[in-house]
């Protein structure tokens, strides 16, 4: 349901950018290797969420606290430059302030993602999705017991 929600709410951004003369550029063609990487790593984290919440009842009030104070600290609707240092440091430790980057690199800017922020892209879906795998192999066999 999300995945088509954010497709359909991808026709009227484009209509903005389209209506405002903003340029597409062929970097537009990247956003959905950007989108792909960002569902490998909710995959990963929903392994380990899963995980998680079978041997933690209350995860879901945990988890709901954890995205308001995730959300805060992803830069999208203000950008890192007015952040200082120390601060802004902490919010590049996030995992989603690097596809909100790549993101607003092609969609505002028309300009392609740094490398930096492909290679944070690719690792933080590369090691999320390997951790949630390992996890959740590692206490599938104990879940019987808690559920």
């Amino acid at each position: 349901f999300t995945l088509i929600n954010f497709a359909l709410s991808l026709v009227p951004m484009y209509a903005i950018i389209i209506f405002t003369g903003t340029p597409l550029s062929f970097y537009h063609l990247l956003l959905p290797l950007i989108y792909v990487l960002l569902f490998i790593f909710c995959a990963g984290m929903g392994f380990i969420l899963s995980t998680v919440s079978v041997f933690l009842r209350d995860m879901f009030y945990i988890y709901g606290v954890f995205l308001t104070l995730l959300q805060y600290l992803t830069p999208i609707v203000y950008d890192i430059s007015y952040i200082p240092d120390g601060f802004a440091l902490l919010l590049r430790s996030n995992p989603l302030y690097w596809y909100v980057t790549a993101s607003r690199s092609i969609i505002l800017y028309g300009a392609l993602p740094s490398m930096t922020a492909w290679l944070f892209c690719i690792l933080f879906a590369a090691l999320f999705l390997a951790l949630g795998i390992y996890i959740f192999k590692r206490s599938q066999n104990k879940f019987i017991y808690y559920v």
